[in-house]
């Protein structure tokens, strides 16, 4: 498993994401910026969609795959037990449902407070970032 998770489009996302701490500061700093830009435009619902919800699918996509990775990285080593496979699938869609009930949500205004909208867009993809960043860690260690 390990071999093929190289080869894929996620590994490689994840290396251009947080390969490196400066790459890390840079689309942290990106997103921030953005988030906040987003939250004053005039092309909102357009600009809301990508960063509050596209960007922060792609984000679940890589760290889901990682995160099986490094779960039978660590099964393999008799830390946890081995993680069901379809379970993680399962958490992954409840994670892309979430993701798009909350944006569908804020786009007709029925979280029309800025709370959630600053929380869709400049934390939520900040906060995956992070994560991301911990576990390419834990994997590369």
């Amino acid at each position: 498993m390990h071999n093929r998770y190289l080869q894929s489009n996620a590994f490689h996302w994840t290396l251009e994401l947080v390969g490196s701490p400066k790459r890390l500061l840079v689309n942290i700093t990106i997103l921030i910026a953005m988030g906040f830009g987003i939250l004053s435009s005039q092309r909102f619902p357009i600009l809301m969609f990508f960063f509050g919800g596209l960007i922060p699918i792609i984000f679940n996509y890589c760290v889901y795959s990682l995160a099986t990775v490094c779960l039978d990285k660590a099964a393999e080593s008799s830390l946890i037990p081995r993680m069901n496979i379809g379970r993680m699938r399962l958490f992954f869609g409840i994670d892309i449902a979430i993701i798009v009930v909350l944006l569908c949500l804020i786009l007709t205004d029925v979280l029309s407070s800025w709370i959630f909208k600053v929380i869709a867009c400049p934390l939520l993809p900040t906060i995956q970032l992070l994560g991301l960043r911990g576990l390419l860690v834990f994997y590369l260690t």
